[in-house]
């Protein structure tokens, strides 16, 4: 037996789960020895990325603000478009979907500020959801290796999301920039860490 799947029984051994648990810690486990080149990747290019934010953070920001737009213009066209397409029960909820979309893209277009403080609170919510989401999930997996990475990047993303808040609203041309820059670095490290236990995992199976 591998000194891998020693430490994953003796991890599932303690754990209250009991079997459901140790099922989910060998495929985790496994998961990471295939793939840890690919996330130590990812995990690198999301902390230049995030670098790359906090050096400009104003023009982080413009960048989520447009990308934003951007994609709220092309669903909401798709979605008149496909009124035509759909189905007759379908196409007033299409229609009034799309037309919302549009005027959204409209309203970020022509009203940036305004646009920028709604983008804020929404980044806001987003990585404080996002945050207590990997939160949650690094509590169901603790006693796996990186466990502890996935909780810090979590709590790292709750704090960072109540930071925004307070800031409102002068800091709102620059603290999206920040606060993407924080929640990708975080990120980035968590898929950095998982990637270090996933290569250990596999050089353990050798």
């Amino acid at each position: 037996m591998s000194i891998a799947s020693t430490s994953i029984e003796s991890t599932t051994d303690r754990h209250p789960a009991g079997p459901a648990y140790e099922s989910f810690a060998r495929s985790l486990a496994n998961n990471l020895s295939r793939g840890w080149g690919w996330l130590m990747a990812a995990g690198i290019f999301t902390v230049m990325a995030g670098t790359a934010a906090l050096i400009a953070p104003s023009l982080a920001t413009g960048v989520a603000g447009i990308l934003i737009a951007s994609t709220l213009l092309i669903v909401g066209c798709v979605n008149l478009a496909s009124t035509f397409f759909a189905k007759p029960g379908q196409r007033l909820e299409a229609c009034l979907t799309g037309v919302i979309q549009v005027l959204l893209a409209s309203v970020m277009a022509f009203y940036p500020f305004a646009a920028l403080m709604s983008l804020t609170i929404l980044v806001a919510a987003f990585i404080m959801a996002d945050g207590f989401i990997r939160a949650v999930i690094a509590f169901q997996s603790r006693g796996l290796p990186g466990w502890g990475w996935t909780l810090f990047g979590g709590i790292a993303g709750i704090v960072t999301g109540l930071i925004v808040l307070v800031a409102m609203p002068q800091a709102s041309f620059w603290v999206i920039g920040i606060l993407v820059g924080v929640h990708l670095i975080c990120m980035g490290a968590a898929k950095i860490a998982l990637a270090f236990a996933g290569r250990s995992i596999a050089k353990a199976a050798e």
